[in-house]
């Protein structure tokens, strides 16, 4: 009689059992449906492709603010019936101007003409202090006779952000600023570059 009672409730044991691994088996087929069911609607691509995030079309500024600034010496070109306005004497060297110098009575600020990132910064005996701003489209800014230098290599400069300040030299009298600008590693004259897109260059 006692078998019989320890034969059911062994199998009243196991019946349990395999109810209890069911109702489990169930549950967590009900939870997988549940998370695809609130996962199915989500299928909108988290930023869409039609339009960029950001522009690359900027235009380049010139690199001083004050109205005031004026030409001292031209860039040179070999083409130009104004040769002689274009030519640098020191010490009885000629030579031609690859840039442009600025002057003014006053001291006045010096901006960065695009968005870029300070490659050198150093000091020549015949230029003074300059600094060297590689940008994007292979686009080189080269500010020379500069003082006050707000900015050290590697630092990334916004346009229109302040480099420095003019400074004087024996190449003309006043506050100047000898800019240069290279495309593809080419000295260009900056004038004609003023209010260009660089998609354009």
């Amino acid at each position: 009689m006692q078998r019989k009672y320890k034969y059911a409730t062994i199998s009243m044991l196991l019946i349990i059992t395999v109810l209890s691994v069911v109702s489990g088996l169930k549950i967590i087929r009900m939870s997988d449906n549940n998370i695809e069911e609130e996962y199915q609607y989500v299928d909108v691509p988290a930023l869409s492709t039609d339009q960029p995030v950001t522009s690359t079309s900027m235009k380049i500024t010139k690199p001083y603010s004050n109205k005031n600034v004026a030409i001292a010496i031209d860039y040179y070109d070999k083409d130009s019936d104004n040769q002689e306005k274009s030519i640098i004497v020191t010490d009885k060297t000629y030579m031609p101007n690859v840039g442009i110098l600025y002057s003014n009575k006053e001291i006045f600020d010096i901006l960065c003409i695009l968005d870029g990132t300070v490659s050198e910064i150093g000091k020549n005996d015949l230029i003074g202090n300059y600094v060297k701003i590689t940008h994007s489209n292979n686009i080189v800014s080269l500010y020379q006779i500069i003082d006050d230098i707000k900015v050290k290599k590697g630092d990334y400069v916004k346009q229109g952000d302040k480099i420095g300040t003019s400074s004087t030299s024996t190449l003309n009298e006043g506050n100047l600023l000898l800019f240069e600008l290279l495309i593809d590693d080419q000295n260009v004259n900056p004038e004609k570059y003023y209010n260009k897109d660089i998609k354009e260059i």
